[in-house]
C-alpha cells in the first residue's frame, strides 16, 4: 500500500500536538549529544506549548506538519 504523506501549514490549535511531537523529536536526535542538565534546561523552555504558540503567532515564523497516513511524521520550522 502506498504511503499517503500530506503536508500542511500549522495553525495555533496545532500548538500542544507541535509541542509534544517537536519535543521528543529534538530530543530523540540531540539528547545523547549533550550534556544532561544543560540540554533538558533548553529543552524545558524551548518546546512549551506557549512558545509555540507564541511562534506560530509570529507572522515571520512558519511550522508546517507532515503526516503519513494520517499520524505525525515530522515537522519544519521556517524563520524569517
Amino acid at each position: 500500500m502506498p504511503h499517503a504523506i500530506t503536508i500542511i501549514s500549522a495553525v495555533p490549535d496545532d500548538a500542544a500536538d507541535l509541542a509534544r511531537f517537536s519535543r521528543k523529536t529534538f530530543v530523540d536526535a540531540f539528547a545523547h549529544l549533550n550534556n544532561q542538565e544543560d540540554f533538558y534546561a533548553y529543552v524545558s523552555t524551548a518546546f512549551t506549548q506557549e512558545r509555540i504558540l507564541s511562534e506560530l503567532r509570529d507572522p515571520d515564523c512558519f511550522f508546517f506538519i507532515a503526516r503519513m497516513n494520517g499520524t505525525w511524521a515530522g515537522y519544519a520550522k521556517l524563520e524569517c
